[in-house]
């Protein structure tokens, strides 16, 4: 196909990406956070799970022993 096909990049940007609403993050224009601990509290407590935000689960790395000496 010859380029002038593919349409401007403009269209190709605007096309090119699905806007979907986030509940609680799309509602206000910016928050701030002294500490990256107060992020990771405030994002645990307002923002789905599906969304990606919570805390990874603490678990130990693969092939890691606690009660095996070094």
């Amino acid at each position: 196909m010859p380029a002038a096909d593919e349409g401007s990049l403009d269209a190709r940007i605007e096309y090119g990406f699905c806007r979907m609403y986030k509940p609680v993050l799309d509602d206000a224009p910016w928050r701030v956070f002294d500490t990256m601990a107060e992020y990771r509290a405030w994002c645990a407590a307002h923002l789905p799970a599906y969304l990606g935000f919570q805390a990874a689960a603490k678990c130990p790395a693969r092939g890691f022993n606690p009660n095996k000496p070094a």
